[in-house]
């Protein structure tokens, strides 16, 4: 209740949640440029994924967040093989979230 105090005898529960750290990226195949556009026309492109990670380290799932269309489906099938460490909380494997920007550079 508001202006009751503080329980001093309540615990206070501590959790220890660990992020699995990536094994295994696989690079994104870039499409060709269309045609008549130098590669240094193109400058840098991102595309933002959400990736959902599975508690033994496996992506079972990436939704698009933003970025060129033309990338995205690339970015997606590269993302669904990579591999991280199992994360976990309090020693139990979970499953996490992480939101990936990928960022593609022109040649120079």
């Amino acid at each position: 209740m508001p202006g009751t105090g503080t329980n001093h005898h309540s615990k206070v529960r501590k959790e220890r949640l660990i992020f699995g750290e990536l094994e295994s990226p696989k690079t994104p195949q870039i499409p060709a440029p269309p045609a008549g556009t130098s590669p240094a026309q193109s400058g840098e492109r991102i595309v933002t994924v959400r990736a959902t990670i599975d508690g033994d380290g496996h992506v079972t799932y990436v939704d698009p967040l933003s970025g060129p269309i033309v990338l995205i489906p690339n970015v997606m099938t590269a993302v669904r093989e990579w591999r991280y460490k199992p994360s976990s909380l309090d020693g139990q494997p979970v499953q996490t979230e992480a939101d990936l920007t990928i960022k593609f550079r022109a040649a120079r």
